[in-house]
């Protein structure tokens, strides 16, 4: 509804937010698969992982990278995630089903020792999220990240947003990927346009920062 739309973003003008306009059909479609089937799939793991560990001394203290990776969403707030499913619940529930059919497929393949069908499933998941990224998709408009590699110590973090802070550079969005045990991690700056993201790039690189890419 274009008058509703118009309205709401009168009354969110004063954020400076950045609109991308969908229909409620393709926003409950795109964020049941992109948001709330995955809070659902890390949660279930964590808490199947509790229960098959629980007699080992060791159990959920050696999750590492890997793990703790896959998982991080599953710390979210339960009373929100659980009123979100309840808006979406039909459409949630066929994604939720045809991910299931997913893990049955590979069940019965690793069962029947079906090698050639266990390498199709991890090489086709390896192109297609090897393709994702703005630099390959394309991004959203009127957005420009930057990544950079920040070493494992205290206080990387801060050094780099303190440093931008005082070259009054303002990011839209700050994000850390690909976190394993002991190597650097990957920062993702967002900025609002391509002026402050060159910027921060010169300020950064000067500072001694691995620029990875520029989308």
């Amino acid at each position: 509804n274009q008058a509703a739309v118009q309205r709401l973003q009168a009354l969110l003008q004063a954020t400076h937010v950045k609109w991308l306009t969908v229909t409620a059909i393709q926003h409950d479609r795109i964020v049941g698969q992109l948001s709330h089937l995955p809070h659902i799939v890390a949660a279930a793991l964590v808490d199947q992982t509790q229960v098959a560990l629980a007699d080992s001394a060791l159990g959920l203290r050696l999750a590492a990278g890997g793990f703790k990776s896959i998982t991080r969403i599953a710390s979210s707030d339960p009373t929100m995630w659980a009123a979100i499913l309840m808006t979406n619940a039909e459409l949630i529930t066929n994604q939720l089903q045809d991910y299931i059919d997913q893990l049955l497929r590979i069940k019965t393949a690793i069962r029947v020792h079906d090698q050639a069908t266990l390498y199709e499933f991890f090489a086709t998941a390896k192109v297609t999220r090897d393709h994702l990224g703005p630099e390959q998709l394309g991004g959203l408009p009127n957005f420009y990240d930057l990544f950079l590699n920040v070493p494992d110590r205290v206080g990387a973090l801060a050094d780099v947003t303190q440093r931008l802070a005082q070259a009054q550079l303002s990011l839209v969005n700050i994000h850390i990927l690909e976190i394993r045990e002991e190597i650097d991690g990957v920062l993702q700056l967002t900025f609002s346009d391509l002026k402050t993201r060159t910027q921060a790039s010169s300020l950064l690189a000067d500072a001694g920062y691995q620029i990875v890419r520029r989308n």
